[in-house]
Formats: structure tokens, sequence, C-alpha cells
């Protein structure tokens, strides 16, 4: 096995990533509190939540995304950084 080190991440994909999966997240959960919301209370602001929760977690997410790559990097001139190891692995044979 190789052991490998991250020295530096791209910021802006890091932001795109945490804001893919903060929307994405956010929206699962948001369904199912807008539904809930809905069938039991009979509030229309749960499909009102349902939509513009996502999207403002994914901003949220792309901030935060933002601010932990650039921490990361300037963190892991002092430290070294994250690291990993890897194999090398065959194909898989179709």
């Amino acid at each position: 096995m190789k052991k490998l080190r991250i020295k530096k991440v791209n910021v802006l994909k890091v932001a795109f990533v945490f804001a893919t999966m903060y929307g994405i997240l956010s929206a699962i959960v948001f369904a199912i509190i807008g539904i809930f919301g809905i069938a039991v209370a009979g509030d229309p602001m749960g499909a009102v939540l349902m939509i513009l929760m996502p999207i403002f977690y994914a901003i949220g997410g792309f901030i935060g995304g933002l601010l932990m790559g650039w921490l990361y990097n300037l963190t892991s001139k002092w430290i070294g950084g994250i690291e990993v190891e890897v194999e090398e692995i065959e194909k898989f044979s179709e």
C-alpha cells in the first residue's frame, strides 16, 4: 500500500461538493418535514419549506465549503495535511 498526503485542495471544488451534499440532504429532510407539516398541521408553509430550505442549505454549504477548503489549505501547510493509504486494484471485468 502507498501512503499519500493531500497537500492542497481546490477550494471551489470543495465548496461545490459541500453545496451539493447540503442541498441533497436538506431536500430529503425538508421534504419529510414539509409533508409532515401539511398532513398533521394543515400548514401550507411546509410546501414553501420544501422548496426554499434546500436552496438556503446549499448556499450555506457552499460558503462553508469555501471556508473549510481555505482553512484546510492553511493548516495543511503547518501540520502536513491528511494522510491516506491507497492500493491499486484490478478493474472490474465485464
